[in-house]
């Protein structure tokens, strides 16, 4: 009836109305528009994103032409969409407006049906200018170094891949620079970090400066970068690239009023196709570790040779890590004697590895790769906890003979860790073994590394009545003058200079020079390496009172020395070198 069609006139006018009032209230911009895509209304955040003033400037006028849209570089049209019935929530998009700006907006996007019939479509929009502009600054914080600005390792390896995958098609080679900067540490620890950092920014300028605008140079971590030319064909011209930067890089460098200089090691390798991002990060890798081997400050091009030798480091790391934790290590003792009487006076702890085919892996080759790959720490603490409970139980079955004092040899990376003389004294409440039965071996080089803080260390280790002595004495700094400011209670003479005595004149001069300040001193004096009678006796004439080495015994087993000990008979091992052998 027509009241009726009335009633239901002002019933649509009314809720018409509240919707107006509602989305006028909105900070989203709200466009309705009919079938013909003519914009029926437009709230006040509508007109003002579109730049218009009034409604006048924007009802009646066809949505596609006041409202451009436009996605991945194409135009949207909002009306075919109507049509087809489609709908969107939430899609990106970059709204043009009259003004000629740019802005970057989320828009949803639905049809408007009466009784099934489509009236229309409405089209709501928000401003998301200051969200996408703090996505962009993180999704570039997670690809970029924050000191440096220059890519990261997770940029630098998409990068590769990149010129890797291209490589397939164009069979076109590239060159890998792995630039690892020589003693950063000492640089940090010597003006600061607020200077090394300014210094990694300024060294990051000037590999910039290098290379072309299509290359990348990426910082990997604290002191590593690392360079992709791309289309470099010629090994030599990337070999020539790396002895440039060697020479820029080592130039003074003026941050904050001090002058400091520095030098880089600088692996070379060149892409070839097929290779992996693994292949081409190995080989740079392994060139650079060889360059810094080398003696650092100098450049070093990776080959099958040295690739070959770093997958055997890497396998004998892996096997390393797994003999640690599957307790395939075992400590050895070589006895420490009088060097007169040859009675036992101590011994020292030897780590060994025996695989389980019976096959033993030489000290010379484990110790240095557990100290360059970091699990010297665990494996040092593994070698003091066993060491200790070895000795006290040792103790224990035997209250009737004079307690044994063992040494345990510590790395420079071991004597670096703050918290040393707290797990020390941890292990000894641990295994119940008294501080005065252990003591701690450290060279020279890894005292002076940080010389200060070492120190430190040392007399801390000493406050808790741990014993402290120098190993290797003579090859390292070798300054007697030093010896007065080292709290130590041992030194012990390097095999090196024992070998000479009784035949080389300078070696005895040194020796006993060395004997006569640590008397002057109160330090004891242990002699490494002896493995001549002749020797013996003459460190006995010297009144060197304490010795070790093959003359003696050979490191031994637990059990072995167990029965060594037991045996009591020093002079039965004297016996297997009446000759005077000089062989071990």
């Amino acid at each position: 009836t027509l009241a009726g069609v009335a009633d239901d006139a002002l019933r649509r006018a009314d809720l018409f109305t509240r919707l107006q009032t509602i989305t006028n209230a909105q900070n989203e911009a709200v466009l309705a528009f009919d079938t013909e895509g003519l914009i029926t209304f437009a709230n006040p955040a509508a007109r003002d994103m579109l730049g218009r003033d009034s409604s006048r400037q924007v009802d009646g006028l066809p949505v596609n032409d006041v409202c451009q849209l436009v996605q991945k570089g194409g135009a949207i049209d909002v009306i075919s969409r109507m049509h087809a019935g489609e709908s969107a929530e939430d899609q990106d998009a970059v709204l043009h407006t009259r003004g000629g700006q740019r802005v970057e907006v989320a828009y949803s996007f639905a049809p408007l049906t009466d009784a099934g019939v489509r009236e229309g479509a409405v089209l709501v929009l928000r401003d998301v200018t200051e969200r996408r502009l703090l996505q962009d600054a993180l999704a570039h914080r997670a690809l970029h170094d924050e000191l440096t600005a220059l890519p990261n390792r997770r940029l630098f390896l998409d990068r590769l891949d990149h010129a890797l995958n291209r490589s397939i098609a164009t069979h076109v080679r590239h060159g890998v620079l792995f630039v690892d900067v020589d003693r950063f540490k000492l640089i940090n620890d010597s003006f600061g970090h607020l200077v090394g950092d300014q210094l990694l920014v300024q060294l990051s300028e000037r590999l910039l400066r290098r290379v072309g605008a299509g290359d990348t140079v990426a910082r990997l971590s604290g002191d590593e970068f690392i360079l992709l030319v791309e289309d470099r064909t010629d090994i030599a011209t990337i070999a020539e690239l790396a002895f440039q930067l060697c020479e820029d890089l080592r130039r003074p460098y003026l941050v904050g009023g001090q002058t400091v200089t520095l030098t880089v090691s600088i692996g070379v390798t060149s892409t070839s196709p097929g290779e992996t991002r693994d292949d081409v990060m190995l080989a740079a890798d392994t060139a650079a570790y060889a360059a810094k081997a080398s003696g650092r400050n100098c450049v070093r091009i990776a080959t099958d040779e040295l690739i070959v030798a770093s997958r055997s480091r890497l396998e004998l790391e892996g096997r390393l890590r797994a003999a640690i934790d599957s307790e395939l290590l075992s400590l050895w003792y070589q006895p420490i004697v009088d060097t007169r009487t040859c009675e036992l006076q101590g011994i020292e702890a030897l780590v060994r590895w025996e695989e389980p085919d019976g096959t033993m892996v030489l000290p010379g080759e484990f110790i240095p790769l557990a100290e360059d790959s970091g699990l010297i720490v665990m494996l040092g603490h593994w070698v003091l906890e066993e060491a200790c409970r070895t000795t006290r139980r040792w103790t224990l079955e035997h209250p009737d003979r004079e307690p044994l004092q063992t040494s345990v040899n510590l790395s420079a990376l071991q004597l670096a860790q703050p918290q040393l003389p707290a797990e020390i004294a941890d292990v000894l409440a641990r295994t119940g073994l008294p501080a005065a039965q252990l003591s701690i071996e450290i060279t020279e080089t890894a005292v002076f590394a940080d010389f200060d803080a070492n120190v430190r260390t040392l007399n801390a280790l000493r406050d808790i009545g741990v014993h402290v002595a120098v190993d290797d004495f003579g090859t390292g700094y070798s300054s007697l003058s030093y010896l007065r400011e080292l709290p130590v209670d041992t030194i012990k003479l390097d095999a090196s200079f024992i070998a000479g005595l009784g035949k080389d004149i300078i070696d005895a001069e040194i020796v006993g020079a060395v004997l006569r300040l640590c008397k002057a001193l109160g330090r004891r004096t242990i002699a490494e390496g002896v493995e001549t009678e002749r020797q013996r006796q003459t460190l006995a004439r010297m009144g060197c009172p304490s010795m070790q080495g093959f003359l003696v015994s050979k490191p031994l087993r637990a059990g072995d020395f167990a029965a060594y000990w037991d045996a009591g008979e020093p002079e039965v091992n004297l016996r297997l070198v009446e000759d005077e052998t000089e062989g071990p």
